[in-house]
């Protein structure tokens, strides 16, 4: 893990992960998978440094793999600092979330809404989160993406082949009893490879912006399309 400063830009190049990806890599033996997006780039993962502190290396004594997470050198932290606190525990409140839940989600969107990043999250507050950013007046209204869909634009991008993506995908996944967007189901590979050549059609169409800037043109609506079409009937 990269220290934390000031170093990280503003803009779409910084993927900023919650804890619900980062562990899922992790857990799966798959996290090699996650720092193949953002090696040899321009291409920025980031976390909150509390959710890496209080919702990681906290709990390396009973999930030993944590420990691979805390010491990725390719994984930066920033912290939220100021009115980001305020907008954090704002967001905290608008959730109803109780006491000690929610807040990685609720930084991962107030760092998002701060620096223009990317956000990457299967939680669904996170992503109604921010289209509340713009309501509280914040510097930016982040692009939110969910993990299937990280994974459909690395394959799209070609940093990882289709049908390994899908593996990982179902590895990663599995521990969801009802994942977010995309079943793991078999009869939803077609779906996936679906969505991983619209992705394709749609980076051209907006001009083959570089990775991971591609993740703002609105992907998850395109899994989302491709997981109407090919839904069993």
């Amino acid at each position: 893990m990269s220290p934390t400063g000031p170093a990280l830009p503003r803009g779409a190049d910084v993927v900023c992960m919650d804890a619900m990806i980062l562990l899922g890599y992790a857990q799966a033996g798959v996290l090699e998978v996650l720092e193949s997006f953002f090696t040899g780039g321009r291409a920025i993962a980031a976390t909150s440094a509390w959710l890496l502190e209080n919702e990681i290396a906290a709990h390396v004594g009973a999930h030993p793999e944590n420990q691979l997470i805390v010491d990725a050198p390719w994984l930066q932290t920033a912290r939220v600092a100021d009115d980001d606190i305020v907008y954090t525990d704002t967001l905290l409140r608008a959730w109803s979330s109780n006491p000690g839940r929610d807040r990685g989600e609720a930084e991962l969107v107030a760092l998002c809404s701060r620096h223009g990043w990317t956000g990457c999250s299967d939680d669904r507050n996170a992503h109604g989160g921010a289209a509340l950013a713009k309501g509280q007046g914040r510097p930016f209204v982040p692009a939110m993406v969910h993990g299937v869909t990280l994974l459909a634009g690395g394959a799209a991008e070609n940093l990882i082949a289709t049908d390994e993506a899908w593996r990982v995908h179902q590895r990663i996944e599995s521990r969801y009893d009802d994942p977010p967007l995309l079943s793991v189901n078999g009869e939803f590979e077609e779906a996936f490879i679906t969505a991983v050549d619209a992705i394709r059609g749609k980076k051209s169409k907006v001009g083959s912006p570089d990775w991971p800037r591609l993740l703002t043109h609105d992907l998850d609506g395109i899994v989302k399309s491709a997981v109407r079409r090919h839904t069993p009937q």
